[in-house]
């Protein structure tokens, strides 16, 4: 099911009297719903109604925070509605502790919030209250059995005066927090009108993306994987791009999810599949002493709806690979959808000798069972952590160290997303991360600048 919560935080009157508070006691009994407690959607819109008159009369400017839960589906699908509501709960109960006394939260739907927040017009400000948002949200819950960590994706609406309506607001917010959700996890957009720019532009995309594969216009980059012990490059992720005529290079954010929408994602997936196990080849043969890997990310419908072990079995012999120089990325919640069809497709991936790395670990639905019931080599922690290690919360510095000893006692090699600064990279290489990625090595690259390092001799990292 799809819904929302919202957090509204408004001005609260200085003093009220007994008939007023009354009068709020019996609005507030009949605007709370009941798995919550937290006041309903009309709530909030009549909230943001005001707002917008206040704004209207230059008593008030605001901004609306859309917040949507990574990966809350998987939950009711996978662990069922009873935990999939204690989650909701507790999500609702951290939200309200992490607000100011005077804010209210409300709950509109299943996985969304929202926050209205007045006088709070600077990015500073902006950040502040993303950040104590994503905080209260990422720290892990302890439901039952099951161990569950989740990060959200949040769009940002600054109201300058240029709205009528709520209805505006929740339309560019829509937008906004869709466009970070395409970006990954635990990311946040602020609304520009190029991003209307861009939804208008995705209504045209399902026949060129057809068009884009007849005609081959996609193209891999790639991004490099470093020791962080020897801070040598020791393979590459592929990462598509699209060289869409007329609009120059389209990142896979701007069109994977309209690619998942329309099935093309499969023909799309083994299309990286082909052209990444050909440059792995070629690579194999012109550097044989680099020993390098190749990470490639296979979509849930790959697993669930193609042939992809035996596609994969043809290039290892078309191409003279070493199949465990392949490594198959796959997320938390790919396995997730069809569990039983993951089972068997991935025990044949085992067999066929290809390495399998679980993506994006603790981002959205993170059940501990998953590791032991797939077996994955390769664990690789969500950029979400690793962003946290420098800002001196303990909790994230535990928590990548416990995730980096479970992969060890499994036998998994780790692998941090996301590494951008020293700090990060000293912390992580002091608690026994194997493999780094990240801007502070290098950003994804064409292949004639991958030929160009590893022709070079010289190494990307620090």
């Amino acid at each position: 099911m799809s819904s929302r919560f919202y957090v509204s935080i408004t001005p609260r009157p200085a003093s009220m009297n007994s008939e007023q508070r009354e009068q709020n006691a019996m609005r507030d009994l009949h605007s709370h719903e009941s798995l919550t407690g937290l006041p309903t959607k009309s709530e909030f819109l009549s909230d943001l109604e005001s707002a917008l008159n206040m704004a209207a009369q230059g008593r008030a400017s605001f901004i609306v925070l859309f917040i949507n839960l990574d990966g809350f589906r998987s939950v009711n699908e996978s662990l069922g509605y009873e935990i999939g509501d204690q989650l909701l709960y507790e999500v609702g109960h951290r939200l309200r502790s992490a607000m100011r006394p005077q804010d209210i939260v409300a709950h509109f739907g299943a996985d969304e919030f929202m926050v209205l927040a007045h006088n709070v017009s600077s990015l500073q400000g902006i950040d502040s209250i993303i950040q104590r948002v994503q905080r209260s949200i990422s720290s892990p819950y302890s439901l039952g059995d099951e161990l569950l960590t989740f990060s959200a994706s949040t769009g940002v609406v600054i109201n300058s005066g240029n709205y009528n309506a709520p209805d505006e607001i929740i339309r560019d917010g829509s937008i906004a927090v869709h466009q970070a959700k395409t970006l990954g996890k635990a990311r946040h957009q602020i609304f520009d009108i190029s991003m209307y720019q861009q939804a208008m532009l995705q209504l045209g995309m399902e026949g060129d993306l057809r068009r884009a594969i007849e005609e081959d216009e996609f193209v891999l980059h790639y991004q490099p994987f470093i020791s962080l012990e020897t801070q040598e490059i020791v393979g590459f992720e592929a990462l598509i791009r699209w060289d869409r005529p007329g609009y120059g290079i389209v990142m896979p954010q701007d069109f994977i999810s309209v690619a998942e929408k329309n099935g093309l994602i499969v023909p799309i997936g083994n299309w990286v599949l082909r052209q990444g196990c050909k440059q792995l080849g070629e690579w194999s043969r012109q550097y044989p002493e680099k020993n390098l890997h190749l990470g490639i990310n296979v979509a849930s419908p790959q697993i669930s709806q193609s042939d992809v072990v035996g596609e994969l079995t043809k290039l290892l012999h078309k191409h003279q690979l070493d199949a465990q120089k392949i490594e198959l990325e796959i997320t938390e919640s790919g396995i997730i959808d069809n569990p039983v069809a993951a089972s068997d497709v991935m025990n044949a991936l085992k067999q066929l000798g290809v390495q399998l790395s679980i993506d994006d670990f603790g981002a959205g639905y993170s059940s501990l069972s998953q590791l032991y019931r797939f077996a994955f080599d390769i664990l690789k922690i969500d950029r979400l952590f690793i962003s946290q290690l420098c800002d001196h919360y303990d909790s994230s510095i535990v928590f990548v160290e416990a995730i980096i000893q479970l992969a060890k006692n499994l036998g998994m090699r780790v692998v941090a997303e996301g590494i951008e600064n020293e700090e990060q990279f000293r912390k992580l290489n002091e608690m026994g991360c194997d493999i780094g990625q990240g801007y502070l090595f290098s950003k994804p690259m064409p292949h004639d600048e991958v030929v160009k390092l590893l022709e070079s001799n010289q190494c990307v990292a620090t």
